[in-house]
């Protein structure tokens, strides 16, 4: 699915979202939401989240966004 999709569909569930090709991600599990945190994005093992994801073009752009917990 595309961003769009996945960031609607995670926010509603209360899930995170990440790109099911993102071997060469750093952070791949984003939790989208409002407010001051914005977007915070953890590596798959929920070690080190950050604040405020910086997505690339290809982020953007790409539909192999997956839902996931």
């Amino acid at each position: 699915m595309n961003i769009q999709e996945a960031a609607r569909q995670a926010a509603e569930e209360k899930r995170f979202m990440t790109r099911r090709n993102s071997a060469e991600l750093e952070y791949k599990k984003v939790k989208p939401q409002n407010g001051a945190t914005r977007c915070l994005v953890y590596r798959l093992d929920g070690l080190d989240g950050v604040r405020a994801w910086l997505p690339s073009l290809n982020d953007l752009q790409a539909d192999d966004w997956i839902v996931i917990d």
